[in-house]
């Protein structure tokens, strides 16, 4: 199947037919607790045991596709990471032997080098937003609400750098280093535009802004439940404030958890989080305008 395709698409595909079966991390089969009655956990892979990849004598192209996937990914930061997302409890650090920030470095960034208000890192979301219908300031206001402009930090669940981009996101962006300012500010920039433009035109820009952002931070699968239970409740689907946020509450309660595709959501820290970020860039605006 294509790469791009997530975790909840597998699931809906089984269910309807489309794949006959997935190999899935335990946690992420249990969130999926509205489908219980549907989905089958038949093979159950024990921890602290060494296992290997089977394949036919006659298909070499998968082979070397599986030897090429674990090369690449196995002990890498990525893979580490993704470990810490899982298994450790959350808290923040600074990542070692990480330079400090210098805008010297980029050079075509530099080159239109405007004076930094806000951050240091004024110019590269400035950089990166120009031309993609995005308000550079939306993305000093997610910096500041997730590190402070801290491009060091590493969450123990895994989340990197100065946006603190998830291990998925790195992965799917193509970031090859997080804790570079400037690749996670272009690969998540991309991610937020990406995920904003599968979400119907019928949304306007700026709730699909919201939604994009909910996504960064808990997963684009959570959306789409909080949407779609947002219609259930005969709320708005296609608005943030009053409506979407309100059905995300509901994904922390078991009787709406258990209903949907992905199950339990810390609904708590998505709300807070867009919240945060769209009322903090109102209030970097009005600073944006009276320093000019």
């Amino acid at each position: 199947m294509p790469e791009n395709v997530e975790t909840y698409e597998i699931l809906n595909g089984i269910l309807n037919s489309t794949y006959d079966l997935t190999l899935i991390d335990d946690r992420v089969f249990n969130s999926s607790s509205g489908d219980k009655g549907k989905l089958e956990s038949n093979i159950v892979l024990a921890k602290n045991k060494p296992y290997v990849w089977v394949v036919r004598r006659d298909n070499p192209i998968l082979k070397d596709a599986l030897n090429d996937f674990l090369t690449r990914t196995l002990n890498t930061p990525f893979h580490q990471n993704l470990c810490r997302h899982y298994f450790a409890e959350k808290f923040f650090e600074e990542a070692p032997n990480i330079p400090d920030f210098s805008l010297n470095a980029y050079s075509e960034i530099n080159a239109i080098k405007k004076t930094t208000i806000i951050s240091p890192f004024d110019p590269l979301f400035a950089y990166h937003c120009k031309g993609k219908g995005i308000d550079w300031l939306y993305i000093a206001a997610q910096a500041e609400v997730a590190t402070n402009f801290n491009h060091r930090l590493l969450g123990s669940d895994g989340a990197m750098g100065l946006l603190q981009m998830s291990p998925y996101i790195a992965h799917k962006t193509k970031c090859k280093n997080p804790f570079d300012a400037n690749e996670n500010v272009r690969c998540s920039v991309d991610y937020l535009i990406q995920t904003k433009n599968r979400i119907s035109k019928d949304v306007d820009g700026y709730n699909r802004l919201c939604f994009a952002f909910a996504a960064y931070q808990g997963g684009y699968g959570h959306l789409i439940d909080a949407r779609g239970l947002a219609r259930n409740l005969k709320l708005n689907p296609n608005v943030w404030k009053g409506n979407v946020e309100v059905a995300y509450q509901k994904l922390r309660e078991n009787r709406y958890a258990s209903r949907v595709r992905f199950g339990f959501c810390r609904a708590d820290l998505v709300v807070n989080y867009v919240n945060t970020i769209m009322a903090r860039r109102d209030k970097l605006k009005r600073l944006y305008l009276s320093e000019k």
